[in-house]
């Protein structure tokens, strides 16, 4: 039945139900971005990668992962190093800054001249969740 037509009560009188609403509400996420310069004096980069995640830690990881793969950019060998010793060490003083609020970055220099730059920024975003959606963090399924 359609939702803007009247359904019957126990009582017989008619009664309008409206369509559910989604619910909103404000989140804590980190806004994860990879970004390619061509050259020192590009205003506008490639963007490489781009994600919201859900806590500090897996954004750091998710940094952490590119660096250690970052080799599909032609490092050099000293970047290739920086990379591998941020990976293994300098995280967890990113996962402090970002504990405070203020954003993390790192960037490197490629081999062909051009500048990859990894960014994670701590922000607040509006969630829109439909009526009816189970989040498997959020909800509990009885069979």
């Amino acid at each position: 039945m359609h939702a803007l037509h009247p359904q019957p009560t126990t009582s017989g009188t008619p009664l309008l139900s409206a369509p559910a609403s989604p619910t909103a509400e404000t989140q804590l996420g980190y806004w994860y971005e990879t970004l390619r310069y061509p050259t020192p004096h590009t205003a506008v980069p490639a963007v490489a990668r781009l994600a919201m995640v859900s806590t500090a830690f897996r954004a750091v990881r998710t940094l952490r992962c590119d660096l250690r793969t970052s080799h599909v950019f032609a490092l050099t060998a000293r970047e290739s190093r920086r990379a591998i010793i941020w990976a293994d060490a300098g995280y967890v003083s990113a996962l402090a800054v970002l504990a405070q609020g203020d954003p993390v970055g790192f960037t490197l220099s490629l081999r062909n001249g051009e500048t990859a730059e990894w960014c994670i920024r701590p922000m607040h975003y509006l969630q829109l969740t439909p009526p009816g959606w189970c989040d498997p963090p959020r909800c509990t399924v009885t069979a």
